[in-house]
């Protein structure tokens, strides 16, 4: 697999230059997770939701991961995928390199570091979603397809990267302070404050919903496989009838 050290050691790593996590191998993980994907085609986007979280889950598991920060090479020593840097005006993109036989996720080096770590799990989601958005994803009157995706993508990485079990066990044991969470967990207080919302840990008024100032903070503008992407949309969550294997 190719990538930079600089990408694993400086923007995605959360271990040191020389204690590198050691990432049990496993070629079939991007199946693993595609395979929690119901084979019918009367998926709600609620359900899209829950998969999206069940699939976390079983990154997580699959890695052994049971404490936080989350490092980041659950997905960059993935088999076939190469991390890029890039200084493109967009966070991210994904995409099949067909001349490589790999995917590819492009992140802006110019992006923060938390920034960089959110945006690669929420690309590493669109590889999941491969071959399945048609049926994750059929949008509503409110909402289009896309917006889902990014929504379900969003929801997704901060899942990863902030588990429910994990943000519980730490507000359990008295950090709740938004800046010492986000510390602990390496990502920006802004996604913080959205998994807060998203486990009941704190009121809101809608389980997904999120702020303006929340969506510029975890930088929407991003690129999709197909490279088209819009602001994600800040509706309440609907339902609604709506992987390139290894």
């Amino acid at each position: 697999m190719h990538y930079t050290a600089s990408i694993l050691h400086n923007s995605i790593s959360t271990a040191g230059p020389a204690d590198v996590l050691a990432v049990p191998r496993r070629l079939s993980i991007l199946h693993e997770l595609r395979a929690l994907v119901p084979r019918r085609d009367n998926v709600t986007f609620s359900e899209a939701v829950i998969i999206a979280e069940l699939q976390a889950a079983k990154l997580l598991e699959l890695h052994e991961i049971d404490d936080g920060p989350v490092p980041g090479e659950i997905v960059t020593e993935l088999p076939k995928l190469r991390i890029e840097q890039t200084t493109h005006a967009a966070s991210g993109a994904s995409w099949w390199d067909t001349g490589r036989g790999e995917w590819v996720i492009h992140l802006n080096r110019r992006d923060s570091w938390n920034r960089r770590r959110f945006t690669l799990v929420h690309e590493f989601k669109h590889i999941i979603d491969h071959g399945r958005r048609h049926v994750l994803y059929i949008g509503t009157s409110f909402k289009s397809p896309k917006d889902q995706a990014e929504q379900a993508a969003d929801y997704f990485a901060g899942c990863v990267l902030v588990p429910r079990r994990l943000l519980k066990r730490a507000w359990g044991q008295g950090i709740q302070k938004v800046a010492d969470l986000a510390r602990l967990f390496h990502v920006s207080p802004a996604a913080i404050e959205v998994r807060l919302r998203q486990t009941g840990l704190v009121d809101t008024p809608s389980r997904y919903e999120e702020s303006e100032v929340i969506r510029q903070a975890l930088g929407r503008k991003v690129n999709c496989c197909d490279r088209g992407r819009r602001s994600l949309a800040t509706e309440k969550d609907e339902a609604s009838t709506s992987g390139k294997e290894n």
